[in-house]
């Protein structure tokens, strides 16, 4: 009996870990959590920010129906040009926001939202990184910009510059920007990350980026190979239509062709 105990006694000693073994398999761990947890959390912050933009999206074509319903087609909602193209003594255009006001009042509505003051909206970077500073703006009237809507989930949506009603009710039918910027802990924006565009069109609130339309085509305003203040404002119908953020990652995605990163 006393054999069979040593024995036994012995053979669990000897399937013990030693120090260097625990070590050795806790730094293993780290090397592989340092490796994988970044991509993890990187991955579930693009599927939120996903989520939100599709939620975004429905709700202000759902705001879009019922102001349609109300007020008739777009040519009755007063839509007049930002560029008005007068200038002061100085040659700087005025523009004149009462359109695009006006535009934020009948979508404000049909949202459960607040005005928000966009002089408080931070710095947003493009695609690439390039810093997009924005710009200040002279009314052409004693009207000051009342453009920007905060959803009640902290989704802020700012109704931009309206071009000519040639482009709206012609060809294009490009009425006026639409810009998204989603809710984020660090209050930073990327275009094509948490910073997206859409425009208003006679049938609705279209992504910008499309595969048929011509404002900021994907190819090249999405696209990380290009420095430019604009680029990753061609994302957005990317993002929704195939549901990824691949164009964070890598380059040579197209419409039809390469859709994820190798």
């Amino acid at each position: 009996m006393l054999k069979h105990f040593q024995l036994f006694k012995l053979q669990s000693v000897n399937t013990a870990f030693t120090l260097a073994e625990v070590l050795i398999t806790l730094a293993i761990i780290g090397i592989v959590a340092a490796v994988t947890i970044p991509s993890l959390t990187q991955k579930y912050e693009e599927k939120q920010y996903l989520i939100k933009l599709k939620k975004t999206y429905t709700v202000l074509n759902q705001a879009f129906l019922f102001a349609k319903g109300e007020y008739g087609e777009l040519d009755y909602w007063g839509l007049t040009t930002t560029l008005s193209g007068e200038t002061n003594e100085d040659g700087e255009l005025y523009e004149d926001y009462s359109g695009m006001n006006r535009v934020t009042a009948i979508f404000k509505q049909y949202l459960q939202a607040e005005y928000v003051d966009f002089d408080k909206i931070p710095v947003v970077k493009s695609l690439d990184g390039t810093i997009n500073q924005g710009g200040s703006y002279t009314p052409a009237t004693t009207e000051t910009r009342k453009n920007g809507l905060r959803l009640n989930d902290g989704t802020i949506v700012q109704f931009g510059h309206i071009p000519s009603m040639t482009r709206c009710l012609g060809d294009e039918n490009y009425c006026g920007d639409i810009i998204v910027f989603l809710p984020n802990t660090k209050n930073n924006f990327t275009q094509g990350k948490n910073h997206f565009f859409f425009y208003l069109s006679p049938d609705g609130v279209k992504p910008m980026g499309s595969r048929e339309g011509t404002a900021y085509p994907f190819e090249t305003y999405c696209n990380l190979s290009r420095t430019d203040r604009s680029n990753g404002r061609g994302c957005t119908a990317w993002a929704l239509e195939n549901d990824n953020m691949a164009y964070l990652h890598c380059t040579g995605l197209v419409w039809g062709g390469k859709t994820k990163c190798d």
